[in-house]
């Protein structure tokens, strides 16, 4: 058997991924058969799916976020993400979270790193990001959770 997890994809595509998987995976067990080598078995199964997830631009913390950026001459490329995380999970839950990309190379791997341009980049907007929130702490009234 062979699983594994299918992260931030929606029911329908996870569905439609694992019958591609089975598809090829199928095509080498025939192979095998075929050979008359050995007649392999697999079985392929997800076993937890999370949704990605959007931000609302409309939200008053990314408002806040895009306003401080073009405050300090960067501009902002919003995007749908099928990435998860924990901001993903609290938003999709209603809760406002931000998750900002860090630049990262090699994701998930050993060989994974950051530029320290983009660590001090970030510290950057988080400095003037936290001074702004507090010179308008309105915008942090507004953030009650989602029902």
């Amino acid at each position: 058997m062979i699983e594994g997890e299918v992260r931030a994809f929606t029911s329908l595509e996870a569905e439609e991924l694992m019958k591609q998987y089975q598809r090829i995976i199928d095509s080498i067990l025939y192979k095998f058969s075929a050979s008359g080598e050995f007649a392999p078995e697999a079985h392929l199964e997800y076993t937890s799916r999370r949704e990605g997830y959007h931000h609302d631009p409309c939200m008053p913390l990314i408002q806040a976020l895009c306003a401080v950026q073009k405050n300090i001459g960067l501009g902002t490329k919003m995007q749908v993400t099928r990435a998860c995380s924990d901001a993903g999970d609290l938003t999709n839950k209603g809760i406002a979270t931000l998750n900002y990309a860090n630049g990262a190379r090699r994701v998930h791997t050993r060989e994974e790193w950051v530029d320290m341009c983009d660590v001090i980049l970030i510290t950057w907007v988080l400095v003037n990001f936290l001074q702004y929130l507090g010179e308008n702490p309105d915008i942090l009234m507004s953030m009650e959770p989602q029902k």
